[in-house]
């Protein structure tokens, strides 16, 4: 599966440092010296091309994680102190084509974003009088954010990341609420010790232990899509849950949820035992329940449906979940004597969730993946996005995912970094792809291009706002990848407007 074919141009790098056990300094050394060589060889292609560095995303392997504070601020200034720079603790690092697992490395995405583009930094604390690291509250500050962005014509979307101890969820359905249709994309952080920091914003101190925080991205040049793998296929039929609350599913179909769990498995080890020494080997068994889906996502769903084989349990060849708007993946974390079974999510409607047993490995990863973006890239057809192509792919991958879960190193990020075509006997150019390995993965199900459906008065008065189609919540994911596409659509898009690197920085705390 490919995006589009060349010419391809791009003001982002993607570069990672070598494994410096107990050398964090000598990490950022090599790593900032990576970033600034690639930007001295690359040259504007056009005169409206910008190439200042005025967004980057850094990204600390966890040996690294004491040394959080003095990399942000060192990393920030040597970059020149670009309009927004986010620093996260993470299990892994990606970046420069490679994944670092569990490594003393660093990693940096670093670019810039289109002109006109805006991007805001903001903070979720566990309590709403959380004191943030700037002179204001920060619950406040994200109240007033928020507010304006309701005044702005361009539709943001968001990079949200919370360490293991904070309100994460909370913090994307505020921004559901407030920003129904956006792209939210993010994840936890993977602190070794509890209470310790593992979020800095633009090399200030870095947030206390129980804090989210974000950025928000709009302008008229800027599209962020996004697309989650979740690696996991189905087995056996759907089910209607037809009782049950929260977290407990009672009945499948009328019948016992575990009784109906226990024949799917009996029949996998009857029809397909590959299938049945899968639902052995996962961590757990797992299911898939559906969200209700928009009336419009489930025309797109059908429209760009591209293959169908009723009555196939072959996981390679499925795609029953297209009726329903996709699965999200949930462990079966125990069971009553009555048969029925808790899963690990609160958002169980009887008569409105479908459930069925889904199982994860390499080669059902690697399907997953291809077909999710396979699915992106028709959508993409279908938005009317054919020649744009991606300056940076942004990736937040699960620790359980890499080698441990391909059987291979740099599989997802070789796969994403050449989804551009070439000519015949040219090579494919390599996307820059960078990110992290987290502890949860938050995004949508499937994928997400943000779709105008209307538009409505601005709150000021002053033109109208687009008014997006809202495809689903924002979940926070297991075992997944979440991958973001930046695309700039080039001037014709928008008039020009003051860029992000221009405004004003804010100012460092005392």
């Amino acid at each position: 599966t490919t995006l589009h074919a060349m010419p391809y141009r791009t003001a982002w790098h993607s570069v990672t440092s070598s494994a410096h056990p107990d050398a964090p300094s000598a990490a950022l050394d090599e790593v900032v010296t990576r970033l600034q060589l690639e930007t001295q060889m690359r040259r504007p292609q056009r005169s409206d091309d910008q190439t200042t560095i005025n967004f980057c995303i850094m990204a600390v392997g966890a040996p690294f994680q004491g040394a959080l504070e003095s990399l942000s601020k060192a990393a920030y200034d040597r970059l020149g102190e670009p309009a927004t720079f986010l620093a996260v603790v993470g299990a892994g690092v990606i970046g420069g084509g490679v994944e670092s697992e569990f490594s003393p490395s660093i990693a940096l995405l670093a670019g810039a974003l289109p002109p006109g583009s805006l991007s805001t930094p903001f903070i979720f604390g566990r309590r709403r009088d959380l004191v943030s690291i700037y002179s204001e509250d920060a619950w406040r500050q994200t109240e007033r954010l928020f507010r304006a962005l309701q005044d702005e014509p361009h539709r943001p979307s968001f990079l949200v990341f919370g360490d293991p101890f904070a309100p994460v969820s909370d913090a994307t359905k505020f921004i559901d609420e407030c920003e129904p249709g956006a792209v939210v994309v993010g994840g936890v952080t993977s602190p070794t010790t509890s209470g310790v920091s593992s979020i800095a914003i633009n090399g200030e101190k870095p947030l206390p232990a129980g804090s989210v925080a974000g950025v928000a991205l709009r302008g008229p040049r800027l599209r962020i899509h996004t697309v989650t793998a979740q690696g996991a296929v189905g087995v056996g039929p759907v089910f209607n849950v037809t009782s049950g609350r929260l977290n407990l599913v009672a009945t499948l179909d009328e019948r016992p949820a575990l009784q109906q769990l226990q024949r799917v498995a009996l029949d996998a080890v009857k029809r397909q035992p590959r299938l049945a020494k899968l639902i052995k080997a996962n961590a757990g068994l797992l299911v898939g329940l559906s969200t209700p889906v928009p009336a419009a996502t489930r025309f797109s769903a059908q429209e760009i449906t591209t293959r169908r084989r009723d009555g196939d349990d072959d996981p390679e060849d499925d795609d029953t979940e297209e009726e329903y708007g996709g699965f999200v993946i949930r462990t079966v974390v125990g069971a009553t004597a009555d048969g029925a079974i808790a899963v690990g999510d609160n958002a169980v409607l009887p008569g409105r969730t479908k459930l069925r047993v889904h199982v994860r490995d390499g080669m059902a990863a690697k399907a997953h993946l291809d077909a999710c973006i396979e699915r992106y890239s028709l959508e993409r057809s279908f938005a009317g996005m054919t020649d744009a192509t991606p300056q940076a792919i942004f990736v937040v991958s699960c620790s359980g995912r890499g080698a441990k879960m391909y059987g291979m190193r740099n599989y997802e990020v070789d796969y994403l970094s050449h989804l551009i075509d070439a000519p015949a006997g040219e090579q494919r150019p390599r996307i820059p792809v960078g990110g992290l390995f987290a502890n949860g993965e938050l995004g949508p199900i499937g994928a997400r291009l943000p779709r105008v459906v209307a538009k409505r008065p601005r709150l000021d008065g002053e033109g109208e706002r687009d008014v997006l189609d809202t495809a689903g919540p924002t979940h926070l994911h297991g075992l997944t990848s979440v991958v973001a596409f930046l695309y700039d659509l080039g001037p014709e898009a928008a008039p020009a407007q003051s860029s992000n690197g221009e405004k004003k920085r804010r100012k460092r705390s005392p």
